[in-house]
């Protein structure tokens, strides 16, 4: 089986110049690279299974026999296979992103229809530095989460956070070039889920649904943020990217299902996957404070004023740390100074 592989840009942008400045010779998880691989035999109904090398990023092709048997599986949206094949393996079909797992990482499952007279297959992977591994480019999604506190001391601001901020948001993140699911909710003493999972390119009531919430009651943070992880998480493939933004302006006094503890244990652990779990502080909330509490991490946190600018200016900081998170210009996202002041958070 041949292989040969190019750079590419495609799917995000490359570090490769970066690298080269400061000697790194590990590629950054902004780097994609195409991989290409033979077909040397014979496949029914012309149609090929496969999977990517997370050690080296290669295309390994499945012999045609598991391929028929992945496909028939597949046909009956089954959520997962097992092939007694190399010492056995089980591929889980994961919403539309499979994978298989092995004892060296995670390997991308494919599949590919091959065309007529088409003998070779070209595919985009992408290195992860976080996992120093690599996956399948076009596979990926990015899952953006937007929670906003409605308790009542959020009446004077709520407009503006939706107007400036939401808006400001989800209009930056409609022009990631893979798929983008929205899961959005507002929490006060009551819990209101808007969305979960939902396309955010086509989806269009995100804005109504959020002002068709009136701010009252007190403050259900941790069950709320709790909640969100695990709305995400349902979805989430390695190497999905994450954002999650939370909005308040004050302390948990009335969680009934998770502690600070908890929340504090989840958030790390998925930061620890590398996700990106934002704060934003609103009503001169210590939000830094609370971050670094909540284990969030105080770069992550960010305060703002209750003007709509400050709220729009809050939220372009926001879409501009996530896009240098994107490029691996920082590893997570992380406020400038500049980006603080302007909010007019201090």
């Amino acid at each position: 089986m041949t292989t040969r592989d190019n750079t590419t840009n495609t799917c995000a942008q490359t570090s490769a110049q970066t690298g080269a400045q400061t000697g790194a010779s590990t590629p950054t998880n902004s780097l994609a690279i195409t991989k290409t691989t033979l077909v040397t035999e014979q496949y029914q109904n012309n149609i090929v299974w496969g999977s990517i090398d997370p050690l080296n990023g290669e295309i390994v092709l499945y012999p045609p026999d598991s391929s028929n048997t992945i496909e028939e599986h597949n046909d009956r949206n089954d959520q997962s296979v097992h092939l007694d094949i190399f010492s056995g393996f089980t591929i889980t079909f994961n919403n539309g992103n499979p994978f298989q797992q092995t004892g060296v990482g995670y390997r991308s499952v494919f599949r590919h229809q091959l065309q007529e007279g088409e003998t070779e297959i070209t595919k985009l992977v992408e290195h992860n530095a976080h996992y120093n591994a690599w996956y399948l480019c076009e596979n990926k999604t990015s899952h953006i989460g937007f929670l906003v506190d409605t308790s009542g001391s959020m009446t004077s601001i709520y407009k503006n956070v939706v107007e400036q901020g939401l808006l400001e948001f989800i209009n930056e993140q409609k022009k990631i070039e893979h798929d983008v699911k929205f899961y959005g909710s507002t929490f006060s003493n009551e819990l209101h889920h808007l969305f979960n999972g939902v396309d955010l390119k086509t989806e269009t009531t995100i804005d109504n649904a959020y002002y068709s919430i009136v701010p009252s009651g007190s403050t259900a943070y941790y069950d709320a943020v709790c909640d969100m992880i695990g709305f995400i998480t349902t979805n989430y493939n390695i190497n999905d990217e994450v954002v999650m933004v939370v909005v308040s302006d004050g302390g948990d006094n009335a969680s009934g299902r998770h502690s600070i503890h908890s929340m504090r244990q989840m958030i790390e652990r998925k930061k620890a996957q590398g996700w990106n779990i934002v704060m934003i502080g609103t009503n001169s909330l210590d939000a830094e404070q609370l971050s670094h509490n909540y284990g969030i991490g105080r770069g992550a946190s960010l305060n703002t004023g209750a003007t709509p600018e400050g709220m729009q200016q809050a939220f372009r900081g926001v879409s501009a740390g996530v896009q240098r998170s994107r490029t691996g210009e920082s590893q997570g996202v992380e406020f400038t100074e500049t980006e603080r002041v302007s909010s007019g958070g201090r």
